[in-house]
């Protein structure tokens, strides 16, 4: 009898401990995940996210209060007690598999293997309300310090996702590398990926996959993120990881042990999927169609401006949609009495190729010479903003080629004017300014490359303005008939 007691007495101790260990997972899982999806964009994945760790943690709880109450075998009654003993074993094999991915997360936290490489992969991290979320700047200041250490190498940025005025991760990790004096010629972008799937897979594609690399990302990412650039084929994967913040430890842990856990259900979902996998998926259907006309006003009158929506497979896509008729309200690209312009319409024209649809706002009919005013590019797929990089790589282009000819588009504007072919100055200046984000690539209405760019005409009454211009004919466009 003093034996069983001793037993019952280091099994209360166990799940005493159990339980308090759960617990402040638990509270830790409920406070840092509502925070983080309110301030992303891709809220409906994060979600989802928080919903299966919340699942986890009561898959957790059930075995804790089991191993300190016995929980699942009370009764007296004998099939009451058969299919407590089911329960508890599901909850125990569950619970094994979770303690044992988060053992793989705790364990890959300790491992630092890093040594000289010629590239540095650095991982993305949604932006939290437009900024860099406080553990993407630790994996920038790693990435710091591993350039300093090795002054040869170079770092690849790697993260697509955008934020509500479409700035990519990559991009936010080189404005603030770049702000710390990090030259760009050390930098390389790769801007087009959604996962850390498509981080290594758009990496495979840059360098190869023999090529000795260091991973550089939050040290609860590590374990994750070596595992599928090994599975992506990248053979010497160097590990550095970079200190996340302890507060949030047990979320983040808990949101890798989801996600590697979804990868396990993936890899074991059967080979018809893999069989299927390299199938293109079926384009979508995409319209775009007035969604109201609203009445303007400025100091000297009312017009009129004509705003669109976007519909993807028969379906609005109301969060763009929301956004977009918000931000046209609020930043109407001009005022129309500026340019002695009264009681007009603004219009829009829109073009859709691969997974990019355009909307292109225009000033009205009164005006020539493709002069447009703005530019908004989403991604059909996720229905995010797109950014130039990405909608240039969409179009097979690179940033260069894509600069280029619109370079070739300037001149050929030039040539076509003969009030411009004396003022080849202001020509000079108009092409100097082209770059890959001073110039809006986008998708024309027949399905052509257009560039919206300023132009800088000093004799003209009006010394800067934009024009859209179609790569593929060279030619101004105004879109009169769209």
């Amino acid at each position: 009898m003093k034996k069983q007691k001793h037993i019952s007495g280091i099994r209360r101790i166990i799940g005493d401990v159990l339980l308090m260990l759960v617990v402040l997972l638990t509270v830790d899982v409920a406070v840092v995940m509502p925070h983080r999806i309110r301030a992303v964009v891709l809220k409906a994945d994060y979600q989802e996210i928080f919903y299966y760790q919340l699942f986890l943690c009561a898959i957790l709880l059930l075995f804790a209060l089991d191993v300190r109450f016995n929980l699942f075998t009370r009764s007296r009654y004998m099939v009451i007690r058969i299919v407590g003993w089911v329960l508890r074993i599901a909850v125990v094999l569950f619970s094994a598999v979770i303690i044992f991915f988060c053992g793989r997360v705790i364990a890959g936290c300790m491992i630092n293997t890093a040594g000289q490489a010629d590239y540095a992969l650095v991982l993305g991290l949604a932006l939290e309300n437009g900024e860099p979320a406080p553990d993407l700047l630790r994996r920038l200041d790693t990435a710091q310090a591993y350039l300093a250490k090795y002054p040869k190498a170079q770092l690849i940025l790697t993260g697509g996702n955008a934020d509500e005025t479409g700035r990519m991760e990559a991009d936010v990790m080189r404005e603030l590398l770049t702000a710390r004096g990090i030259p760009e010629d050390r930098l390389v972008i790769e801007d087009r990926a959604q996962s850390t799937v498509e981080n290594f897979a758009n990496i495979a594609k840059m360098i190869p996959a023999d090529e000795p690399v260091v991973m550089i990302s939050s040290n609860y990412h590590m374990d994750r993120a070596v595992r599928i650039a090994k599975q992506e084929g990248f053979s010497h994967v160097m590990r550095l990881p970079a200190p996340s913040g302890r507060s949030a430890f047990g979320a983040n842990m808990m949101s890798e042990v989801v996600l590697n856990l979804n990868d396990l259900m993936k890899k074991t979902s059967g080979s018809a999927v893999s069989e299927t996998a390299e199938e293109p998926a079926p384009a979508h259907k995409v319209e775009v169609a007035d969604q109201s006309v609203t009445t303007l006003k400025d100091d000297s009158g009312e017009y009129e401006t004509i705003i669109p929506k976007i519909i993807v497979d028969g379906k609005e896509a109301d969060s763009v949609n929301a956004t977009l008729s918000e931000y046209i309200k609020k930043n109407h690209p001009m005022t129309m009495t500026e340019y002695g312009v009264n009681g007009e319409t603004t219009r829009y024209a829109w073009g859709v190729r691969g997974d990019i649809v355009s909307i292109i706002i225009i000033a009205s009919e009164t005006f020539t010479d493709g002069v447009g005013y703005d530019v908004f590019n989403y991604n059909v797929d996720t229905l995010q903003p797109a950014g130039n990089d990405e909608v240039i790589r969409s179009l097979g282009m690179t940033a260069d080629e894509f600069c280029n000819k619109a370079a070739d588009a300037y001149r050929a504007f030039w040539n076509s004017r003969p009030y411009l072919r004396n003022n080849m100055s202001d020509l000079d200046r108009s092409i100097g300014a082209i770059s890959s984000s001073s110039v809006t690539p986008f998708i024309m209405p027949n399905g052509n490359i257009g560039a919206a760019g300023r132009i800088y005409v000093s004799d003209s009454q009006f010394p800067e303005s934009v024009r859209c211009f179609d790569l593929d004919t060279l030619e101004a466009e105004y879109f009169v008939n769209e």
